[in-house]
């Protein structure tokens, strides 16, 4: 009885696979996927017409730092410079701007 039902199995998982592909393949077509279908706007110019600027109305009040950074002073900078700061030209530039860009990865 199993190696009837693997054999059904094993005939049937083909041709379901053949009707999908049929199938698929006759849906496929371009679809225009831009902000605006069919017209021509400058997005910046549409956005700025409804911008409106906000008003300050805060003081930052954060210890600034001095640069070039005292790596002594940087919390959780081993943590950090195992997972992204994996060459010492990274590290020089952090050190001089107080950032780095460097690619990411799953952490």
């Amino acid at each position: 009885m199993i190696s009837f039902r693997r054999s059904l199995l094993v005939l049937f998982f083909p041709v379901l696979l053949f009707i999908c592909g049929c199938f698929s393949s006759a849906v496929a077509q371009e679809i225009d996927v831009s902000p605006l279908p069919g017209l021509d706007v400058n997005l910046a110019e549409a956005f700025a017409k409804h911008y409106k600027p906000v008003p300050e109305d805060f003081i930052v009040k954060m210890p600034s730092y001095i640069l070039p950074l005292d790596y002594s002073e940087v919390s959780n900078l081993k943590s950090v410079e195992s997972k992204y700061l994996t060459n010492s030209e990274a590290k020089d530039f952090l050190a001089k701007h107080g950032f780095v860009i460097v690619r990411g990865h799953m952490v």
